[in-house]
């Protein structure tokens, strides 16, 4: 029996401490061949930006 996946929501902290996880989300999308809104090339570096921009957004309001 395989575990079962769950997704839900992160608060701005918790997206912050993970963000490493959530790069490695996208980085396995873009690499498996989905833009998912980044092209091939795009840097981890790239990535945890967005993500700290994403947790900035959240912390104020705007997500």
């Amino acid at each position: 029996m395989s575990e079962a996946i769950v997704i839900r929501s992160l608060d701005a902290a918790e997206a912050r401490q993970r963000r490493d996880e959530l790069v490695a989300i996208i980085r396995d999308a873009v690499d498996g061949g989905s833009s998912v809104n980044f092209l091939a090339d795009v840097t981890d570096e790239v990535l945890g930006d967005f993500w700290a921009g994403v947790a900035d957004a959240q912390e104020a309001g705007r997500t």
